[in-house]
């Protein structure tokens, strides 16, 4: 059986960029957040 997803082949690259882009703004948050600690020491 296929998912439903597969037969739309824009929305699965779609959702894997959004996924993609949401990690990536998360993890550079917390990266920055992590720099201003270190910098305020």
């Amino acid at each position: 059986m296929r998912c439903i997803l597969c037969y739309e082949p824009g929305s699965i690259c779609l959702k894997a960029a959004a996924l993609t882009y949401v990690a990536f703004s998360l993890f550079s948050l917390v990266n920055m957040w992590r720099w201003i600690r270190l910098v305020r020491r």
